[in-house]
């Protein structure tokens, strides 16, 4: 997902949408992980992985990390406000966006837009969506492991 050279990745996370793609991130890639989760995140990350120990501190996560990985959400500040201590701590920023409906509400915070290093998606009309938004960020297309992995642990 990185390449060699990063080794320690923050995530933080609320909403189901954006917990769904990055808990298989997390599954799939091996890095050193701290994980922030709340609200349905939580659920999924527990369910998903649960052996994971999740952080308590986003100070501490964002201390650790190299880089932060976020979710967005126009209802939970959890994402915005690891955004916003990552910026003041010089880290790289990702949000990733999980749907093509509110782009610009989930990183709004105390009405002040809070914007990513990059933002990443995982389709290709969220891609042509996210440039004509963030015309002065970098879009990453991902891939979204969610689809082809729901029966397997649906089954279990």
């Amino acid at each position: 997902m990185f390449g060699k050279k990063i080794k320690k990745i923050g995530v933080v996370c609320n909403d189901a949408g954006s917990a769904n793609i990055i808990v298989d991130w997390v599954k799939f890639y091996n890095y050193k992980y701290f994980i922030k989760v709340q609200g349905p995140a939580k659920k999924i990350f527990k369910r998903i992985l649960p052996n994971l120990y999740l952080s308590t501190s986003l100070k501490n996560l964002v201390n650790k990390s190299e880089i932060i990985i976020t979710g967005t959400s126009n209802i939970s500040s959890l994402e915005n406000r690891a955004r916003v201590l990552s910026i003041k701590n010089k880290k790289k920023v990702v949000a990733v966006m999980d749907h093509w409906v509110l782009y610009k509400e989930g990183l709004v915070y105390k009405n002040k837009l809070i914007l990513p290093d990059e933002v990443w998606v995982t389709n290709k009309n969220s891609f042509i969506k996210a440039q004509k938004i963030f015309k002065k960020i970098k879009i990453k297309q991902k891939k979204k492991f969610f689809r082809k992995l729901y029966t397997k642990y649906k089954k279990k």
